[in-house]
């Protein structure tokens, strides 16, 4: 297998993505994949498993269960989104994103800071083991922005991760000329990031549909099927342990035996 083995985490089901990052990590796995990316929640487990730090982000998704999620109505989110951007190149993933983040709810940034500033976790801390990235999109041109973590220092990395997962400035009437938005609003970001990197192997984990994908120098768009899977919280281990589940069966299948 060639050396350009890399991870994608897509979607807020941060409990999923743990499931995926301790099967990987109680395998020894870490070795097979150079690279990670994510978006939204998919951006701070990149980041952690980036570290090869399963236990800081098991304590993470303890604090995120207990962050309150601010939510507005889906009409309104559109509203804003629709007015602060000029290209509409992505209207219909904005209108499908802002059906979703109605549910999920945002994050604010103050409490954001907590979580990141944090001395049991150390989300911002540059002390990667692998290449690191993180997507977003710079409004009003919807400019896909993409930042490898591993060439900033820890406040430059606070701001990327403030950008990429907590709630949008637009929403909270501070903008004056342009911004950043998550790159959750488009689900094929994290494999774009990696294939423009020249990464080709690439395990797709989509937690918004709690299943895992392997893709070897494939093309096609990925197919994102529903965004209609409500999280619930109190179901957390429940994710944890299909996604555990359907990580040793990649790993089984695709992972055990690459060189």
């Amino acid at each position: 297998m060639e050396k350009d083995f890399a991870i994608a985490f897509i979607g807020n089901n941060i409990f999923y993505h743990l499931g995926v990052i301790k099967a990987v990590d109680e395998y020894n796995m870490y070795n097979k994949f150079k690279a990670v990316s994510g978006t939204g929640l998919g951006s701070l487990s990149a980041i952690m498993f980036g570290k090869k730090d399963c236990n800081s982000f098991k304590n993470l998704c303890t604090l995120m269960s207990d962050i309150k999620r601010i939510h507005i109505k889906e009409d309104e989110v559109y509203e804003i989104l629709n007015m602060h951007t000029i290209n509409k190149s992505l209207n219909e993933k904005i209108y499908m994103w802002s059906r979703k983040i109605s549910k999920e709810g945002m994050i604010n940034w103050s409490d954001m800071l907590k979580i990141i500033n944090n001395k049991y976790i150390s989300v911002g801390k540059n002390n990667f083991k692998m290449d690191c990235y993180l997507g977003c999109y710079e409004l009003p041109f919807m400019r896909k922005s993409v930042f490898k973590l591993n060439n900033y220092d820890s406040n430059y990395i606070e701001k990327v991760i403030l950008n990429s997962v907590a709630k949008p400035s637009i929403f909270n009437n501070r903008v004056k000329s342009k911004s950043f938005i998550t790159g959750d609003i488009n689900c094929e970001l994290p494999i774009e990031i990696l294939k423009d990197n020249n990464y080709k192997n690439i395990i797709i984990i989509d937690s918004d549909n709690m299943k895992i994908e392997y893709r070897y120098e494939e093309v096609e768009k990925f197919n994102m099927k529903s965004l209609e899977n409500e999280i619930k919280y109190d179901e957390s281990e429940k994710y944890i342990q299909k996604a555990y589940e359907d990580t040793i069966n990649i790993i089984k299948n695709n992972l055990k035996n690459i060189a």
